[in-house]
């Protein structure tokens, strides 16, 4: 079954069939849309993009058991590198997505020194102890709808130009821990230290300048006056820094400015900040799943739905309505499906653990399947209970979905969970209430079944 693309189910609900229509469009975008490389796009510029691989890779394992394909390509723009500065900090990100994929650290030592610079860990201040985004070159801190590098980003009020970008800043600090954690994985225990000495450094030097108490500003606090707008606020919780406490207010920033005059790059970083994903620490959220399905669903001007119904769609556009009719990077709405929706959160490289933590919203049913190295897992969810068929070799932690038909905060203390019928011991993980202990494959492959004694009901 190697190279099987699945298609989830997501129903009913009145917006069930555009769901699975804006899937489908993705699909059939990775499955026919690429050749042996991910490229800019096939009718235009035929040449791999680093933010290109960083989504459509990342869509593409999402629903295709191979590794090789977004390998081969990853190695290539490494070495031949474009030239916007984020795409170039993207590096490490791509060892790292090669990492969690294959369980093999081999990019990121076969590049080590590349993904290092990329970074742009060499302009940093002696004084101040983080980065002179000034001298860097061209930053793009969004893609905008137009598909054009220009200051329309600023102009929106989506962000705050400076001398020290908050989003480089913060590239260059987690893309030097993604480097540490692959140098340890490698076994260069000196490199790991070295590479996590200075993240730690550079994290410490943005808290300090770039934190105003409840978000981190747009650069140098005094030098935006303060302002914390949704760029800073998406990509840093993406990194997994934002402190635990202040997550839900900076998620409320960011769900609240929605999918509009981002783009579909900004569409990756925006849909998986509201999801969590695997390259940050897993984060609990706030909400039960709404905020994914109304970015997935909506059909303004700025929505898959509206290519649809407005262009014609059969595969996803450059961004939006605007750039070629066959560009992958379009697809970023996989993440929300399968990170968001049905919650599939890979926690260990080659998907030795993962954790299952739906958020339905509005849906009474979802299911889809992820390929992993592993075998294959499969997920049907329905508010209070949910199937999950696992490799025998992974171990997943199991938690109850969420949903806006759940009226009221439920705890462990009130709540009995049933694991195929057995009484288990719960814990919270947020507002998901989760099986403590992991569990595999059931009995002769079935499906593990977490339910509860009684209707669980949350916010």
């Amino acid at each position: 079954m190697n190279g099987t693309m699945r298609t989830p189910t997501l129903t009913p609900g009145w917006w069930d069939s555009t769901l699975n229509s804006v899937f489908e469009l993705m699909r059939y975008t990775l499955q026919a849309g690429v050749l042996d490389t991910y490229t800019d796009s096939n009718t235009r510029e035929r040449r791999p993009y680093e933010a290109d691989g960083f989504i459509a890779a990342a869509a593409r394992i999402l629903v295709q058991r191979e590794y090789m394909w977004p390998r081969h390509s990853h190695a290539w723009v490494i070495q031949y590198p474009t030239s916007p500065v984020e795409w170039k900090q993207l590096t490490p990100f791509l060892g790292w997505q090669d990492y969690m994929a294959t369980g093999q650290p081999d990019l990121a030592r076969a590049f080590t020194e590349t993904m290092y610079d990329r970074t742009m860990i060499s302009y940093l201040e002696n004084g101040t102890g983080i980065l002179d985004t000034s001298k860097m070159g061209q930053h793009i801190v969004d893609w905008m709808p137009k598909g054009r590098e220009e200051d329309e980003t600023v102009g929106l009020g989506e962000f705050t130009a400076s001398n020290h970008h908050s989003v480089s800043n913060a590239y260059c600090a987690h893309g030097l821990e993604l480097l540490s954690k692959m140098m340890k994985a490698a076994g260069d225990d000196e490199k790991a230290a070295d590479f996590g000495k200075q993240a730690s450094d550079l994290k410490q030097a943005i808290t300090k300048y770039m934190w105003n108490g409840t978000a981190y500003c747009d650069g140098v606090c005094s030098e935006v006056g303060g302002k914390s707008l949704i760029m800073s606020n998406m990509f840093t919780l993406f990194f997994g820094m934002v402190p635990p406490e202040n997550i839900p207010s900076v998620w409320k920033t960011i769900k609240n400015w929605g999918l509009e005059e981002i783009g579909d790059y900004g569409a990756f970083f925006y849909l998986g900040a509201l999801s969590s994903s695997y390259y940050a620490p897993l984060f609990s959220l706030p909400d039960d799943g709404s905020a994914v399905l109304t970015a997935l669903t909506k059909c303004d001007k700025y929505s898959w739905c509206s290519g649809l119904r407005d262009d014609n769609l059969t595969m996803t556009r450059e961004s939006w309505h605007d750039g070629t009719y066959s560009h992958p990077w379009g697809t970023s709405g996989m993440v929300g499906f399968f990170w968001g929706i049905l919650g599939v959160h890979q926690t260990a490289p080659g998907f030795a653990s993962a954790t299952i933590r739906p958020k339905l919203g509005s849906l009474t049913h979802a299911e889809g399947t992820v390929p992993t190295l592993r075998g294959y897992i499969k997920v049907k969810a329905q508010p209070a209970s949910v199937d999950v068929e696992l490799p025998c070799n992974v171990d997943a932690t199991l938690c109850l979905p969420r949903s806006s038909a759940d009226k009221a905060i439920a705890n462990v203390e009130s709540t009995t969970l049933l694991l195929d019928g057995v009484t288990v011991t719960a814990v919270q993980d947020g507002n998901h209430i989760c099986a403590k202990q992991p569990v595999t494959c059931g009995a002769g492959g079935a499906a593990r079944r977490l339910t509860s004694s009684a209707r669980v009901l949350f916010t």
